[in-house]
Formats: C-alpha cells, sequence, structure tokens
C-alpha cells in the first residue's frame, strides 16, 4: 500500500471539509441531528485547537464532527492520530526528532536519508510496547475522539455514513486498556512496510480482535521537505500516525450494531 507523505491528502482533507459542511448546511443535516430549528449553521474548526473538523451549532446545540472522504471504502486509510507532539510522551520514541535533526544536518541524498530513515523508524516501531501503543491509543484516539460525531464520505457510491465515536466497539476496546484486568492487549504486526505496522489486540490464549487499526512513524512532509528540495513545503517532522483501514469491514461491523446512519 503506497501511502502520500507530501502533504497532498491534508488539501484533499479541506476540499472535503468545504463539500461536507455545504452538504450538511443546505438541509442533510437534518438526517444525522435531531430537533435543529432552520437557523443552525455548520462552523469550521479543525487546526490544532480542535479535534472536530467542524461543528454544527443551533442556538446552544453544539454537535462536533470529524470530517473523512473515502473514493472507495475498501481501499487507502484514514487519520485518528497525525502528531508530531506525541513523540515526546513516549520515551522510545523521544529520540527521534533529534534523529531527524541529525539526518538533516547531514545533507545527504534523497535516497540515503529515505534508507536511514526508514531503518531507524522499523527499529523504534518494533521497540515499542504494549504500554506505550496502549498509552498512545487511550490518550489520542479514544479520549480526544470522544463526544464526537464521524462522518464518512465514500465520493464513489455518494454516500454518508454517521456514528458517534463512543459507541464503536473499537472505542470500547481501547478504552478497556484502561483495565489492568483486561485480557486483550495491543500487539504490532509487521509487514513488507518498514514505517508502519498493523495493530491488534490479543489475549495469552493467542485469540486476536482486528480492528483494522494502523501505526504509522514517518517524515509529515517527506524527505524532500527535510532536506529542503520542496517548494511546497520547508518543514518535516517526525510523526505518529494511527490510521483505520478498511473501512468497509469497519462500517460493516458499526451497521450490524445499528449505530450508522447512511444519507
Amino acid at each position: 500500500m503506497a501511502f502520500r507523505t507530501d502533504g497532498s491528502s491534508h488539501i484533499d482533507g479541506i476540499k472535503n471539509e468545504k463539500q461536507q459542511i455545504k452538504y450538511l448546511q443546505d438541509g442533510a443535516a437534518h438526517s444525522v441531528v435531531t430537533g435543529l430549528s432552520k437557523n443552525f449553521q455548520v462552523v469550521p474548526k479543525g487546526g490544532t485547537q480542535f479535534k472536530e473538523d467542524f461543528q454544527i451549532v443551533d442556538g446552544d446545540t453544539i454537535v462536533k464532527v470529524s470530517a473523512k472522504r473515502k473514493k472507495k471504502l475498501s481501499t487507502g486509510s484514514y487519520d485518528y492520530v497525525n502528531s508530531s507532539s506525541v513523540m515526546s510522551e513516549i520515551t522510545s520514541l523521544s529520540h527521534v526528532s533529534s534523529f531527524v535533526k541529525g539526518l538533516k544536518k547531514a545533507a545527504q541524498s534523497k535516497s540515503t536519508t529515505r534508507s536511514k530513515f526508514n531503518k531507524e523508524s522499523n527499529r523504534v516501531l518494533r521497540s515499542l510496547s504494549a504500554t506505550d501503543i496502549s498509552k498512545i491509543l487511550i490518550n489520542h484516539v479514544a479520549k480526544k475522539n470522544k463526544g464526537i460525531q464521524m462522518m464518512i464520505t465514500d465520493s464513489t457510491a455518494s454516500a454518508n455514513y454517521w456514528y458517534e465515536f463512543e459507541k464503536s466497539q473499537m472505542y470500547k476496546d481501547v478504552i478497556r486498556l484502561l483495565d489492568d484486568d483486561y485480557e486483550y492487549k495491543p500487539e504490532l504486526v509487521f509487514g513488507r512496510g518498514k514505517t508502519s505496522a498493523k495493530i491488534i489486540f490479543k489475549n495469552e490464549d493467542g485469540d486476536k480482535i482486528d480492528h483494522n487499526l494502523r501505526v504509522r512513524l514517518v517524515l509529515n512532509n517527506g524527505v524532500g521537505a527535510l532536506l529542503g528540495l520542496s517548494k511546497s513545503n520547508k518543514t518535516s517532522l517526525a510523526t505518529i500516525k494511527i490510521q483505520q483501514d478498511r473501512c468497509d469491514k469497519m462500517l460493516s461491523r458499526l451497521q450490524k450494531q445499528n449505530i450508522v446512519t447512511v444519507f
């Protein structure tokens, strides 16, 4: 699976939010939020201060919404976490920022720099403990998305999926990691890619829970920006991402729970 690291996915996301805001403002919001007056407003948020991309505001009623767009539900992924600040919270990750600064200072070729970063990324990911992974999932996926409605747009099928994040089984399983008696612990499964791994929950009997989550340790704007070779981006930081793969499977589970509205 190829991942974009040139910032273009962020640009696509902004376009998506504008389209979804217009769709909801034109009346679709009444399909998913009960009791709205005709004077409601859909207000853009996002940035570093807000986890939600926009809010539906109607008097004292505020509905926080995280917007995702998929060309096809069965391919690609979207982010729950895309943060460089996570690096300082986990001991195993805390040195990566200085490692990246060293790569920038060395100013070697793009291929050499990429190879060195990818090798270190793989080594660091393999060093993460179950406690490390749990901390990231609890603090940056479960807690930060609490109280947020998810809106996923399938552009190919012209369909929107809406659900409350806290009602998802993934949220419930992540929160249960706070319980010392919970028998499942997160574990990383590595494939061919050096900078990413699948996250599964596994107990001592080998039973697995798979929410199609993935962790990535990457440069947010790629190697070119790190070396000053990009016209569009002047910096590139080591970033942890937690992503949702196989959106179709995730939504299928939610539909079986009868907690998704399609509109």
